[in-house]
Parts: structure tokens; C-alpha cells; sequence
């Protein structure tokens, strides 16, 4: 049972380093979505701004649902290619709004965005090779396909 952990590694495909550490990365990330929101208490605030946007609010947000996951993990990835027009569009148009009924769920889809970029930027800091933001974006692309809801019929 030990090899558990390692039978993705050892029955697949050859992978590079890089493509192991992304898939470890999306999966780290995956777990860290799905704990929100955290109780206030919990929270490690870097920035006073942040602080004062969202403490308030914590208690009171809901749990992170596969959708808004997958759309978290989109603007992670938009976010890290400097997309900027593309997020601009996202929220000008409301498209959010399909995943995100209430302004408790857009107040959550920011923060979760916020939550899961610093952690991942914290992370690639932390690597004696940082990765490049293309690979970073994959990290958020393999989140968003880990996060996603199974399809009716269990195809996902």
C-alpha cells in the first residue's frame, strides 16, 4: 500500500519533472479550493487591504462548489498570461454571473482568485527553478480540469 501514492507515476507515461511537479501543484491547489471559505481565525493576512476587503465576510461566504472552482482556476490561468481584457470581459459582461448567483458567491470567487494565485506564486518561489508563467498557467489549467463536476452519466 505504500506505492499507493506513486502508482500514477510508475504505471503512466513517461512525464518530465517539470509536468510531475505541475500535476502536484494542481492537486495541492485542488484541496486548497475546496477548504474555502476558512474561518477567519485560520487566516494568515499578508496584506492589511486584503485583510480589511475580506475578513468581514468570511463567516458569512459559502463553500466553493466545482463551478465556481473551474472558474477560479480561469481566472488564475487569465491572471498568470496577463489577460487582463480577457478577465475584464468575464466580469463586464457577467458572465461570472451563471456560477456566482448571489454577491456572497462574488465576493468569494475574488477571494478564492486571490487566495489560490499568491499560493501558487508563493510556491514557484519557494523552487530552486521557479517556473515559467506559461507553466504556471498549466498548473491552473490542470486545477480546472481536476476541479471540474462530473458530467451526468459519470464521463467527466
Amino acid at each position: 500500500m505504500r506505492w499507493k501514492r506513486w502508482e500514477r507515476l510508475l504505471d503512466g507515461e513517461r512525464q518530465t519533472a517539470e509536468d510531475v511537479l505541475c500535476d502536484l501543484l494542481a492537486e495541492e491547489l485542488a484541496g486548497l479550493l475546496f477548504t474555502l471559505p476558512p474561518a477567519p481565525e485560520e487566516m494568515e493576512w499578508g496584506e492589511a487591504r486584503v485583510r480589511a476587503r475580506f475578513e468581514p465576510a468570511l463567516r458569512s461566504l459559502p463553500r466553493v462548489d466545482p463551478p465556481l472552482a473551474a472558474l477560479v482556476a480561469r481566472l488564475v490561468e487569465l491572471d498568470l498570461l496577463r489577460e487582463h481584457e480577457a478577465i475584464d470581459s468575464l466580469f463586464r459582461t457577467d458572465a461570472h454571473l451563471g456560477v456566482c448567483p448571489t454577491s456572497a458567491h462574488v465576493t468569494l470567487l475574488h477571494f478564492a482568485w486571490q487566495l489560490v494565485t499568491d499560493q501558487l506564486l508563493w510556491r514557484n518561489d519557494q523552487l530552486l527553478r521557479p517556473l515559467s508563467r506559461a507553466k504556471l498557467a498549466l498548473v491552473a489549467r490542470r486545477l480546472g480540469t481536476r476541479v471540474k463536476a462530473p458530467e451526468p452519466g459519470g464521463r467527466s
